[in-house]
């Protein structure tokens, strides 16, 4: 089988032109942030399905990349539904997982909570001419934790 050169419909390569002028621009951005004390995180790609539809989304929830479960989870013949064949889907932004993070690390994070997330992120779109489902994405959060809420030393 040959080669498919190209990439997948909504999808595309970044030539080392564009790269540098990316990598200049987000350097710009951690430096300036980082002055002020953000610090860099980053989280995965891919999340539970249940994070992603959990209803708070709006319209971003129709756009996922869903992903079907895998191995001994799939299960072709009793499922009935899509929920029974998809446990996981591309992030269509920074939000979901910057919360999901927070929830699962608050104990061993410092507040405020400064941080600074860019990343790629994907929203399965109606294809057209140029468009690419795949956006970069920076998200700055500032989190303090309410009197009541924090841990004591």
């Amino acid at each position: 089988m040959a080669l498919k050169k190209k990439p997948v419909t909504g999808m595309k390569d970044i030539l080392p032109a564009e790269m540098q002028v990316r990598e200049y621009v987000m350097n710009q951005i951690r430096e300036t942030y980082g002055g002020f004390g953000f610090h860099s995180i980053e989280t995965p790609c891919v999340e539970h399905i249940e994070n992603l539809t959990s209803k708070q989304g709006g319209d971003n929830e129709k756009l996922i990349f869903k992903i079907m479960k895998r191995g001994e989870k799939l299960n072709l013949e009793t499922a009935q539904a899509e929920n029974d064949l998809v446990d996981s889907g591309l992030r269509y932004d920074l939000t979901v997982p910057l919360s999901r993070y927070y929830s699962n690390n608050a104990a061993s994070l410092t507040a405020p909570f400064k941080s600074l997330q860019m990343g790629s992120v994907w929203r399965q779109i109606v294809p057209r001419k140029g468009a690419s489902d795949s956006l970069s994405s920076a998200t700055l959060t500032y989190w303090e934790i309410p009197l009541g809420l924090q841990r004591s030393s």
